[in-house]
């Protein structure tokens, strides 16, 4: 095993001891699908959406495509929703910390970090997902926080701060990256968009659509597609 790869081994192998409370609850139940879903009938379908935090591309998909699919489908059950936020950035390990250069520069990497500081609190996607959302595309981390991290979601603006500029936010980075880098194919654009572990380009412009033609029977969510 060459070093690159023992490095992102040892990432991954990182990553699950920082996600510990997501695999406990994935040993019990569904941890990426929402708290209201009470006993969904049908399959569930796995998405992934590989991001960064100021790329006008994933501004687009998020405020429009994601929104919307979460919208109609949040409540359902039926599917399980993670965010990666990474994209193409790049991690070193330097001294027993990272050090990350990201595609946007560095409000980017630090809005990156403060999406999977929040993650890692929150765990349940009703509570992370409108977050991202409101983070997506802002400029920097005092106007995502004073915007984003309101009394009502449980945050404590400080604590989130301090993790998404300190060593917990750029490991939680750098853990984001061990998974995208480990993508096959590799990503080569941003949003990248996984379905049921493989990628679905159109899913960019019609993410809904593309969740619905993979759940049977189809959820109320997805009346409108089903009669097209």
């Amino acid at each position: 095993m060459d070093r690159l790869t023992l490095f992102f081994a040892l990432l991954l192998m990182g990553f699950v001891g920082i996600c510990s409370s997501q695999l406990v609850l994935n040993n019990v139940g569904r941890p990426n699908l929402s708290l209201a879903a009470k006993n969904p009938i049908g399959n569930t379908v796995k998405l992934d959406v590989y991001m960064e935090a100021q790329c006008p591309d994933t501004s687009r998909f998020v405020h429009k495509q994601l929104m919307k699919a979460w919208e109609k489908l949040g409540t359902s059950g039926r599917v399980e929703w993670t965010i990666i936020p990474f994209g193409k950035a790049r991690c070193t390990e330097k001294g027993g910390d990272f050090e990350c250069q990201c595609q946007h520069g560095s409000n980017e990497c630090i809005l990156n970090q403060l999406m999977n500081c929040v993650i890692e609190k929150t765990v349940y996607p009703e509570k992370f997902i409108p977050i991202v959302n409101c983070i997506q595309g802002e400029r920097n981390l005092e106007s995502a926080t004073d915007k984003c991290l309101t009394e009502k979601e449980g945050l404590d603006q400080k604590l989130m701060k301090e993790c998404a500029s300190g060593s917990k936010g750029r490991r939680l980075l750098a853990l984001a990256g061990a998974r995208t880098v480990a993508l096959r194919p590799p990503l080569t654009f941003v949003p990248w968009i996984v379905i049921d572990g493989e990628r679905v380009a159109d899913a960019l412009y019609d993410l809904t659509d593309n969740l619905c033609k993979k759940l049977q029977p189809a959820p109320e969510g997805c009346a409108e597609y089903t009669r097209k």
